[in-house]
């Protein structure tokens, strides 16, 4: 998360200069280009969004939403019988 420069002066320890340098670089903007590039090649066009088992949670949704999901897709994960160590690739990714 990117604090307001209002916030990060609060901030005892960190050093402004070093902050402003690494947010308005060249460098900074490719790299949120490649991260904005990455989302979007694998469907992720809005923030914040989650993905659970495969499944999006896309939005700033309430905790007990997101633990819904979580728990359902536990419950899924369990009722494969699917190795835990081996669930996210077989269930998910289906390799």
């Amino acid at each position: 998360m990117l604090y307001r420069n209002a916030d990060a002066e609060q901030i005892q320890v960190l050093d402004m200069a070093a902050r402003r340098v690494c947010i308005t670089g060249p460098q900074a903007a490719g790299r949120v280009a490649a991260d904005v590039a990455l989302g979007m090649d694998v469907g992720i066009d809005a923030t914040p969004t989650f993905v659970v088992n495969g499944v999006p949670v896309v939005g700033a949704v309430p905790e007990s939403d997101l633990r819904a999901v979580i728990d359902s897709a536990r419950a899924e994960a369990v009722a494969s019988g699917i190795p835990r160590a081996e669930y996210y690739d077989k269930a998910v990714l289906g390799i």
